[in-house]
């Protein structure tokens, strides 16, 4: 965080700024040695400042990194935490697998949270529309990813008939 507020200045984004194309918002985080220590190896000056800052950053930037040794820090409820605290998005699986290795069966929780996972809860379709007519459409939708997305998401809806199937 400390090299980003060095060029882009101490306070996180906004929701004004979040999706404005600006240099700021464009950029996220990386965190090179996740759970090493409690500083992570340097990563964070201050853990609570710096994590509180990357918290509401990263509601709208992608945040993620790899890990670099094991410690006292690397625990999977550690690990749990800071990912759904500060919205990871990514984890290189390829350095340190002593890390990985070390969260036994909750390596597959991470992978399946990782990033944003939108889940559709319930949907609400009008019925008796005509052609050239609105369609009346209510998507209730879940995210049971760590992060939140950060970039945007169209929905197409395709609408079939119920025999042919051949597209309205």
């Amino acid at each position: 965080p400390t090299f980003k507020q060095r060029f882009y200045g101490s306070g996180a984004l906004t929701t004004t700024e979040a999706f404005s194309g600006s240099a700021p918002a464009r950029v996220g985080h990386h965190n090179d040695c996740f759970l090493a220590s409690a500083d992570d190896e340097g990563t964070y000056g201050d853990v609570t400042a710096d994590k509180a800052y990357l918290a509401t950053e990263n509601q709208f930037l992608p945040q993620g990194g790899e890990t670099c040794a094991t410690s006292s820090f690397s625990t999977w409820s550690n690990a749990s935490a800071d990912m759904a605290k500060l919205h990871y998005s990514y984890l290189n699986r390829d350095y340190l697998g002593a890390v990985y290795t070390s969260w036994g069966s909750n390596i597959d929780t991470a992978r399946r949270r990782l990033g944003y996972r939108l889940a559709l809860v319930s949907s609400t379709v009008g019925s008796g529309v005509r052609p050239g007519s609105e369609l009346p459409v209510s998507l209730s939708v879940r995210n049971d990813g760590y992060a939140t997305p950060f970039n945007p998401r169209n929905v197409e809806i395709i609408a079939k008939h119920t025999t042919t199937g051949a597209r309205l």
